[in-house]
């Protein structure tokens, strides 16, 4: 009797190996849906910074260019819990009376992701407005915004009155 060697995989050998593989990439899902939110978080906090930045930048270009002799313009960002975004604004005098220009308009969900929301800053209460002086110093001198994702890890931007901003993760 002559026996022929079989070539290929078994149906259950076959259904095993996909178990194995469903197993596997069910864990990863996970991992990476929480790598995909804590990312946004890190991100909205350093978009977040940014603007800070661009903002003391333009609030000392401005009053150079325009020097000391006119009134320059004031710039601000206001935050807000309720609407879980903020508004970049410029406000100046034309003469006539204040004009307010919004530079930008950043809705938190849309701009990135869902289930990042601000959860509290450092005065309390619904909003929070940072001033830009001319000389590059923020009002309040001294202050911070939390935010938050649907995992509870928190991102704490921290602020002093020359404009230096400090974030700390507290990642889940």
């Amino acid at each position: 009797m002559s026996r022929k060697k079989k070539n290929g995989f078994s149906i259950v050998e076959l259904i095993i190996v996909l178990a194995i593989i469903g197993i596997i990439a069910s864990i990863g899902a996970f991992a990476w849906q929480r790598y995909v939110e804590n990312t946004n978080l890190r991100t909205a906090a350093r978009d977040i910074v940014t603007d800070f930045n661009t903002m003391k930048r333009r609030a000392v270009s401005e009053y150079a260019a325009i020097g000391a002799s006119q009134v320059t313009p004031t710039y601000t960002m206001v935050f807000s819990i309720s609407g879980n975004h903020y508004v970049m604004n410029k406000t100046y005098n034309d003469g006539t009376g204040n004009i307010t220009e919004v530079i930008g308009d950043k809705q938190l969900a849309e701009q990135f992701g869902h289930g990042i929301e601000f959860q509290s800053f450092g005065g309390g209460g619904s909003t929070y407005s940072i001033g830009f002086t001319a000389r590059g110093i923020m009002n309040p001198a001294g202050g911070f915004i939390v935010l938050v994702n649907n995992r509870n890890s928190t991102a704490r931007i921290t602020f002093n009155a020359t404009g230096k901003t400090y974030v700390t993760f507290a990642m889940h």
